[in-house]
């Protein structure tokens, strides 16, 4: 019986578990996981307004994307 290369029998012995690192159990779309770290921001009375407009643009994704 021939034995395999070092090289060899660890790639074969890797890949299993390279293959399983691919699946996922998630069902949902990406949005879905965004929303559970992505929430709405308020602007602060000492924001400067290109700050403020910057909270009004991430809210208004916000509301597009997670509700």
């Amino acid at each position: 019986m021939r034995t395999l290369a070092k090289p060899t029998r660890l790639l074969v012995l890797l890949t299993p578990f390279l293959m399983t690192g691919c699946g996922t159990a998630f069902s949902g779309t990406s949005a879905d996981s965004a929303c559970l770290s992505f929430k709405p921001i308020h602007a602060s009375t000492k924001d400067t307004t290109q700050t403020k407009r910057e909270v009004v643009q991430h809210n208004a994704r916000y509301e597009a994307l997670c509700k």
